[in-house]
């Protein structure tokens, strides 16, 4: 979805847009770039390509990670997460659960680490915290969640509200009679689950358009926007239950 958002954006400025695998980061060395935008997590391949640019004297700006002094546009994971638990608050829940995937991002650490700190201060329980390399653990995963007295779950991966949803149902629980769930909006996804799941948003044309202006303004080191999430209400999200 970023993606192919940010080649839209790109392409109505006139550029020229080439998406590079890692795995051909090498191709900076042969051919003629007057920029690089960087949606890459892992620590390596962020090395590799700041190397690249460096010796190449390339601009570079990053979304969703701060790297090596590197401008950068991120969504803002405390603000979102705060939104999500502050929603949930309002409407009685004090039982929470994270379900996050256990990949090695700064999104996902800054997720886990924001919900922890919201919950200390709104003065709840410690929340459960799942960390679940794919879709295929994920009935394993909720099977441990309903062992616990857990009234709401905040799904912090787009991919997982779809998989969240079915494995509650396979284990007869009702949402939002029985657990209230919020997720992070997957586009013509979110909306068509049943029920129709309450979502915290990204702002993926103002990432694209954010990370375009600061490889434009030739910006300074460190230099980082942060977007705010917007709190998409469906039916998903009720009362604890009795």
């Amino acid at each position: 979805m970023l993606t192919a958002q940010l080649v839209r954006s790109l392409s109505r400025e006139g550029a020229q847009v080439e998406i590079i695998p890692t795995a051909e980061l090498d191709v900076f060395q042969d051919k003629f770039f007057q920029g690089a935008i960087s949606l890459l997590y892992r620590p390596d391949h962020l090395e590799e390509l700041s190397r690249l640019c460096r010796s190449s004297r390339l601009p570079l700006v990053s979304i969703n990670c701060d790297f090596d002094g590197y401008p950068a546009v991120c969504s803002d994971d405390r603000q979102g997460i705060g939104l999500a638990i502050d929603f949930l608050a309002e409407r009685g829940h004090r039982e929470f659960a994270f379900i996050g995937k256990s990949l090695p991002t700064a999104s996902q650490e800054n997720r886990q680490r924001f919900f922890c700190e919201h919950l200390a201060e709104h003065g709840f329980p410690p929340g459960l915290v799942l960390r679940i390399p794919d879709a295929e653990h994920m009935i394993e995963s909720v099977l441990k969640l309903l062992r616990r007295t857990v009234t709401a779950v905040i799904v912090t991966h787009e991919d997982y509200g779809l998989a969240v949803s079915y494995a509650l149902a396979l284990a007869g629980k009702r949402v939002p009679d029985d657990l209230s769930l919020i997720a992070y909006e997957s586009a013509g996804i979110s909306r068509f689950c049943l029920p129709a799941q309450t979502t915290i948003r990204q702002d993926f044309e103002q990432l694209a358009n954010g990370a375009i202006e600061l490889l434009h303004s030739d910006a300074g080191e460190g230099r980082r926007l942060l977007l705010p999430y917007t709190l998409i209400e469906r039916d998903s999200v009720g009362r604890p239950p009795l």
